[in-house]
């Protein structure tokens, strides 16, 4: 632990003494005093600046964190370290830990700046009651078998699976004359005076959305029903602020969509089980900001640990060139649209890139589901439970298998 502690306070002195807290304070000033204007109601210029000011976290935390050991291999530092009692764990976690610091702080700034700007509520997102799809998965792939559309040699659960994720992706339209009702359920207890949302999104609006002539037709608990239009149609959709008097804690809210006009021009089309919400009031703003600067300190502790396990083994700049590629090759599986069972069992190629795709991506896709920039500036609820999830399925193995990794690298063998 005494050796611990000592490669921390040396790796923080280091910090300290260099440019690097004062280059992390300017840019945290530039991305999220200067970018963003001082009337800023739609957080447009803040989401434009935290999202900058994210990425440049990223890279200079694995750009420090492979300089913590490459630059001493380059600069033969290392042979005068392994002459002192100290195991090379130790040394792994104490840099780590001293690179990883000055970027925490540079974190805990940038949510202080933040605190200081009017930032929503976090509200949960409650779905419709919609019919469940694992009976229709299974009445679904019967059918493509009958029909002698399903390949052989693919596992029945991944089947399954897919025919769940296309049944559960597919579009609604919201004809003229054809209203569509859903029931949303309440919690058992709700704040006094409390307000909710419909929110409609996916960009719903194909065409002359101006043309188009939408109510939301509620029923109130004394049995007469209220009508609500939307402010305006955005090209992400639409927003209507429900009455307190319609929410009733435990029992079910029904609304009904319904298109007044018979326009051809436009089109009203979303996907039930993703599109259409109803927002709760849920945590204040600074528990939402609280758990941004979790998910802050995470991703960045990941990078740093990528670039001090990559200058374990490679020299500097192959140390960056690599990690940056792995940045790049996680975002690019994170984003890339997910191939179906079917799909994926078109050629050979097609499994070997759909399986390095998957292995890539799918320790990252809570971080994309619990989507945290998104849920801070819009209003959504970062919820603890994805944020645990991550933490354990992907940040506590990723820390291990780093410090795994620098046990058998041939570093302290090239010193000696």
């Amino acid at each position: 632990m005494k050796a611990l502690v000592g490669e921390m306070i040396l790796g923080w002195h280091r910090a300290t003494r260099g440019p690097l807290m004062g280059a992390l304070v300017a840019t945290a000033v530039l991305c999220l005093g200067v970018i963003p204007s001082t009337s800023d109601p739609g957080l447009v210029y803040t989401g434009y600046g935290l999202g900058l000011y994210w990425a440049l976290l990223l890279l200079a935390s694995l750009w420090c964190g492979g300089t913590a050991y490459a630059l001493d291999r380059e600069r033969h530092r290392l042979a005068l370290t392994f002459t002192k009692p100290i195991h090379r764990l130790t040394l792994w976690w104490g840099r780590w830990l001293a690179v990883w610091v000055p970027f925490a702080v540079a974190s805990l700034v940038a949510c202080v700046m933040l605190a200081f700007r009017a930032l929503p509520e976090g509200r949960h997102l409650t779905s419709p009651l919609l019919p469940d799809l694992h009976q229709a998965s299974i009445t679904e792939l019967a059918r493509l078998r009958s029909l002698n559309r399903v390949p052989n040699g693919i596992p029945e659960a991944r089947l399954l699976k897919a025919v769940y994720e296309d049944l559960e992706s597919r579009y609604t339209e919201l004809r003229p004359d054809a209203p569509r009702t859903y029931r949303f359920p309440l919690p058992e207890t709700l704040p006094e005076g409390a307000e909710a949302t419909l929110r409609l999104s996916g960009a719903p609006f194909p065409g002359a959305k101006d043309a188009l002539n939408l109510i939301a037709t509620l029923t109130l608990p004394d049995g007469s029903t209220a009508q609500l239009k939307p402010e305006r149609l955005l090209d992400t959709g639409m927003s209507i602020q429900l009455p307190p008097a319609a929410l009733i804690p435990g029992q079910p809210l029904a609304i009904t969509l319904q298109r007044l006009d018979h326009t051809s021009a436009a089109s009203v089309i979303y996907r039930e089980y993703h599109d259409l919400h109803l927002l709760l009031p849920g945590r204040a703003p600074l528990g939402n900001l609280t758990a941004f600067l979790v998910v802050l300190l995470l991703t960045t502790a990941l990078t740093t640990a990528l670039g001090v396990s990559l200058g374990c083994m490679f020299s500097l700049p192959v140390t960056l060139f690599t990690g940056v590629l792995a940045l790049l090759a996680c975002t690019i599986s994170i984003l890339s649209p997910s191939i179906s069972a079917v799909d994926s069992a078109a050629s050979l190629w097609s499994n070997l890139s759909t399986l390095i795709s998957e292995s890539l991506a799918n320790p990252f896709r809570d971080l994309t589901q619990l989507n945290p920039l998104h849920a801070l500036l819009e209003g959504e609820a970062l919820q603890l439970m994805l944020i645990l999830k991550f933490t354990g399925r992907v940040v506590v193995p990723a820390l291990l298998l780093c410090s795994a990794f620098s046990l058998f690298s041939a570093v302290r063998d090239e010193d000696r």
